[in-house]
């Protein structure tokens, strides 16, 4: 299953769904990258991690073009629906109580970089955020704890609608 693009490349559910066998090549350095078209139509370059390509070789098996993931009765490619249909349901089998879709992967991936200490700017580039205060934790209660105080209150108040005086 191709679900660890979303997990570990922060990929969104769309762009993981119509990922092709073309999308990922060697570069000149030696690199493998995922080259996709994210949100608004921006090129989106991703390095694999070695744990993500054996799951990519997996799904391509002896296939060298077309789309990598495949509907396992119909050999039909998938679609955006059908990704969050399979994440739900490995899921499910998995014993996990809660609604899991391939956004909760990202978030989770993404969540998971700031927890470590992962710079901001670095987990915005990962999540492919144009600005850096959606990717900071929504919660209240989950302070990012790599950011300096100071910085850290700034971020929070520059995500705060302000109050215009009437």
């Amino acid at each position: 299953m191709p679900w660890p693009t979303c997990g570990i490349n922060a990929l969104r559910g769309s762009e993981a769904a119509v990922v092709r066998i073309e999308d990922y090549a060697d570069t000149p350095r030696g690199y493998r990258v995922l080259h996709l078209v994210g949100k608004g139509n921006k090129p989106a370059p991703m390095p694999l991690s070695v744990p993500v390509l054996r799951v990519l070789a997996a799904c391509r098996g002896q296939r060298v073009h077309g789309q990598l993931i495949l509907r396992p009765v119909s050999g039909q490619a998938i679609n955006r629906r059908d990704s969050y249909r399979m994440v739900a349901r490995i899921a499910k089998a998995a014993g996990i109580p809660r609604h899991i879709s391939p956004h909760s992967l990202r978030r989770a991936a993404i969540t998971n970089a700031l927890d470590t200490g992962v710079p901001l700017r670095d987990a915005q580039i990962l999540a492919r955020h144009a600005d850096p205060r959606t990717t900071l934790p929504r919660s209240p209660r989950r302070q990012p704890t790599h950011l300096p105080p100071n910085e850290t209150r700034r971020c929070r108040r520059a995500s705060v609608p302000s109050r215009s005086a009437s």
